[in-house]
């Protein structure tokens, strides 16, 4: 539920990793 940090920020841009799951909370990206 989000605890899991992908490595990848979403500051300025969105999550990359989204395609592998994750999404942006807090300006980072977590596996949800």
């Amino acid at each position: 539920g989000g605890s899991v940090p992908c490595g990848e920020s979403c500051v300025f841009i969105p999550c990359i990793t989204s395609l592998a799951g994750c999404s942006c909370k807090n300006k980072v990206c977590y596996y949800d």
